[in-house]
Order: structure tokens, then C-alpha cells, then sequence
């Protein structure tokens, strides 16, 4: 294993409104190569509860477990349907601090890693299965605070509910359903106050309750296509490949980051987001790995 250069970084981004009452403190980078891995199309970053990453890069089919600072721990994958290979995976979620869940979308499946990223099970819809209790083409996955597993379905715009003992339990968020209809989801995240979120191919972000239950909508994303999405008690992040937004919890806009604002390059696009502990992750398409640290104002 080798360490990754870390820019240290102490710019003070404060939000647009001084009501909103916090600055983003860019506090670090980390950048490829990671180990002997250069990401090429990252696709999807989380964080544990241990505050160890995990990225998953897509055209390599590879997943890091790293600290914080960027120390390879584990790597597994290549292409492939075997235990440790993937197809083109879109999204992982290792919140529980447990295990590690992949959305292996080439080959249909769910994948569960244990948090040392040691395979333990994949999930596919069984023939003869309800049509509305299958899942095809995984674009996210979420595990929630009661054990429960969502499956953002690309194949039918919609997000099915597995039980913890495995059994699907029903879909919601169907396109063309009326309230809470997704189009083409792109992230699942978990809110920390129960239910959860998801974000759309059309830059709707939406809350829904642990049963599937429409709470809130909104269009969050008006420049660029959306990327990434996370969740506080407070607040809620959404990207574009080249805009960050904050909102309150009422969906009410705070302020918009740009890649200057935030101190990114202009050569790169926003992949994905992650929020633990005051701190906020961005994935950009290079790769890099950048937190910002969440600090309220005076």
C-alpha cells in the first residue's frame, strides 16, 4: 500500500445568505493513482460511519476501501459476473458501517460485500416474481435505518423495497404515478431522520417515508445534468456535472456553488456526494477525492 499526496487546503466558502448560519471549509484533496488503480468513469463514492471511503470506479469494475487520508486498504473486481466482478456497476452504499452494497447493473444484481469488502450475496429478481416486485438494470442502492434494502430500478423508474429477510416487499416512485413519480433515477440516500430520498435523471429531488410514502418534490438541479446527492438533519446537497446547491430541509434554496467556488478545476465535472459527520465529500470525474468540512458561523 502507499500514501496519496494530500493538498491541504483553507479556503472559507460562505454561503451567499449569512442567515444561512455555516461556511464550507475546504479541507483537503486526495488524488489518483490510488494503489496501482487510476479511476477511469468513477462512478460512485460513500463514506462509513468510520469515516473509511469507498469508491467504486465503473469502466474498471473495481471498488477502494481507503482512510480518510487516502491509504489503500482493499481493492476488489474486474469485469465479469463472479462473486468479485461486476458489469458496468452504477452505485454503492456502505452507510450500515457493516456492509458494503453494490449496484452491479450490467448483470441485474445486487452484490453484498461484508466492510473488509469479503463477498457474502447477491440479490436478483427470481423468475416468476411479480412483475412489480422485480428489479432490472440497478442504478442505486440504499440500505435504511431498519435493515430494509431500496433498489433504485433503471429499469422501470421506479424504487422496490426489500425486507431484511430479503423478500421484496412493493415498488414506488413509478414513472407516470402522479405524486413522487421518478423519471430515470440517478441516487438513493438515506435520510437520517427516517425514509429516504431520491434524485432523477430530470433534476427532481424527492422525500418519500420508509413505506414508500410521497412527502416532498422539488427541482433542484436548473444547470447541468444531475450527479450526486446527500442528506443531513439539516440540509440537503444536490449536484450537477458543474453546480452544487444547498437547501434546507423545506427544499428552500440557501445558495449554488460553482467548480470555481468551490476551488475544483474547470476540467472537471461533479460525480458524486457524501455527507458524515459535518463533513461534506465531493467525486470528481479525475477521481479525486475533496471534503469540505461543515462549520456553523457567527
Amino acid at each position: 500500500m502507499r500514501f496519496l499526496s494530500v493538498l491541504l487546503l483553507s479556503t472559507i466558502l460562505v454561503a451567499a445568505s449569512s442567515s444561512a448560519g455555516f461556511s464550507l471549509e475546504k479541507e483537503h484533496s486526495i488524488h489518483p493513482p490510488y494503489g496501482d488503480i487510476t479511476p477511469i468513469l468513477p462512478a460512485a463514492l460513500d463514506v462509513s460511519p468510520t469515516g473509511h471511503l469507498y469508491l467504486l470506479n465503473a469502466r474498471l469494475a473495481v471498488i477502494i476501501k481507503m482512510t480518510r487520508d487516502g491509504e489503500v486498504i482493499r481493492q476488489i473486481g474486474g469485469p465479469g459476473s463472479g462473486a468479485e466482478q461486476f458489469s458496468d456497476p452504477a452505485d454503492l452504499c456502505a452507510i450500515s458501517g457493516l456492509n458494503v452494497y453494490v449496484a452491479d447493473r450490467g448483470n441485474d444484481r445486487i452484490v453484498r460485500f461484508d466492510r473488509e469488502l469479503t463477498y457474502l450475496a447477491a440479490f436478483k429478481s427470481l423468475e416468476g416474481t411479480s412483475f412489480d416486485l422485480t428489479f432490472e438494470f440497478p442504478q442505486s442502492v440504499l440500505i435504511g435505518l431498519l435493515g430494509d434494502l431500496y433498489i433504485g430500478d433503471g429499469g422501470n423508474d421506479r424504487i422496490l423495497k426489500i425486507d431484511p429477510e430479503g423478500r421484496p416487499a412493493f415498488s414506488f416512485g413509478e414513472y407516470g404515478g402522479g405524486f413522487g413519480a421518478l423519471a430515470a433515477i440517478q441516487r438513493l440516500e438515506l435520510d437520517p431522520r427516517g425514509g429516504l430520498w431520491a434524485l432523477d435523471q430530470e433534476g427532481q429531488v424527492t422525500r418519500f417515508d420508509e413505506f414508500g410514502g410521497y412527502l416532498r418534490q422539488l427541482e433542484a438541479v436548473t444547470a447541468g445534468n444531475p450527479t450526486g446527492l446527500a442528506i443531513s438533519n439539516q440540509y440537503v446537497w444536490v449536484s450537477s456535472d458543474s453546480n452544487l446547491w444547498q437547501f434546507d430541509r423545506d427544499l428552500r434554496e440557501i445558495t449554488n456553488f460553482t467548480r470555481e467556488q468551490l476551488n475544483l478545476s474547470t476540467d472537471v465535472t461533479l460525480i458524486d456526494l457524501a455527507y458524515r459527520k459535518e463533513n461534506l465529500w465531493i467525486l470528481d470525474s479525475k477521481g479525486s477525492i475533496h471534503r469540505y468540512k461543515l462549520s456553523p458561523t457567527r
